[in-house]
């Protein structure tokens, strides 16, 4: 049976006791601001980035690692696993999977031992993704075999937000003014969605906030039967702690999750999205 190392992006929101009890190992995006160039999860995080962000239109540029990053971050687990699965951040959203095409290239026969997926996800949803090849790993499966069946769960993933307003859809041309304006206006609260490897708008909820993420968590647990329960993520950006417990206490009106998790997104999804974003993470059966 192969060493095998299990790898993906800081972006993947999944707690850092976790990826040190998984041994799941992460290369780090990077975050530029009008300040200077941060590194995400681990030299800043949402809360400061939504702060940064308050009050104006500043803007802050996620930038992916290069394909020399990626070699390099290849390179060293080569040195202490024979092989590498390394799950990425949908192409659809960013350009973190082709740069890890271009690393592994850069390797040259080594680049055979790296077996790159791109998850057609992000944030949590990525997560899920990596959890389940760690179970593959954990179960003795050789490395195409993990290949296999995480590519095979990719579909089953919901990926979904509610997101307070949309200026800062605004603020990263994710919407354009007039969308913006239309949804302040009308007091309209996106949902996002990742389909097909894209971020999409799915729906608005009119109206108060409170009221509209009630909605939401209906909504997007409404067929709970379908729902694997094992482990259940609320991500979110700027949320208040009073916030996420009336998130939970209503989720666990719909559906018990074995494993509920809270994580703080990281802040390549918190700046597109600002304060008060979250969404309900989990994998269908």
């Amino acid at each position: 049976m192969h060493n095998i190392a299990i790898t993906t992006e800081c972006v993947a929101d999944l707690p850092k006791e976790l990826l040190e009890e998984k041994h799941i190992d992460i290369i780090y995006f990077d975050v530029e601001t009008e300040t200077g160039i941060f590194r995400d999860t681990d030299e800043i995080d949402a809360q400061n980035i939504i702060e940064y962000m308050l009050g104006g239109e500043k803007k802050a540029q996620s930038v992916v690692p290069s394909a020399n990053d990626y070699k390099n971050f290849f390179k060293r687990r080569l040195e202490e696993y024979d092989e590498v699965i390394h799950i990425s951040i949908s192409s659809g959203v960013s350009g973190a999977y082709k740069n890890a095409e271009l690393g592994r290239a850069k390797l040259g026969i080594d680049g055979r031992k790296i077996h790159l997926i791109d998850s057609g996800h992000l944030s949590s949803g990525l997560g899920l993704i990596v959890l389940e090849a760690v179970k593959g790993r954990e179960e003795g499966l050789e490395s195409n075999a993990i290949v296999e069946r995480v590519k095979g769960i990719t579909g089953s993933i919901s990926t979904t937000f509610i997101v307070n307003n949309a200026d800062y859809l605004y603020y990263n041309e994710k919407v354009g003014k007039n969308a913006m304006r239309l949804c302040k206006f009308l007091h309209l609260h996106p949902v996002l969605r990742m389909q097909d490897g894209k971020l999409v708008v799915q729906r608005f909820y009119m109206g108060n906030y409170k009221k509209a993420t009630s909605r939401y968590i209906s909504d997007v647990l409404r067929k709970v039967e379908r729902i694997d329960t094992s482990i259940g993520f609320c991500t979110y950006a700027g949320c208040s702690h009073a916030m996420l417990e009336r998130v939970k206490n209503e989720v666990k009106k719909k559906i018990t999750f074995d494993e509920y998790i809270e994580q703080a997104a990281s802040v390549t999804v918190s700046c597109n999205c600002g304060p008060n974003t979250f969404g309900i993470l989990f994998q269908n059966k």
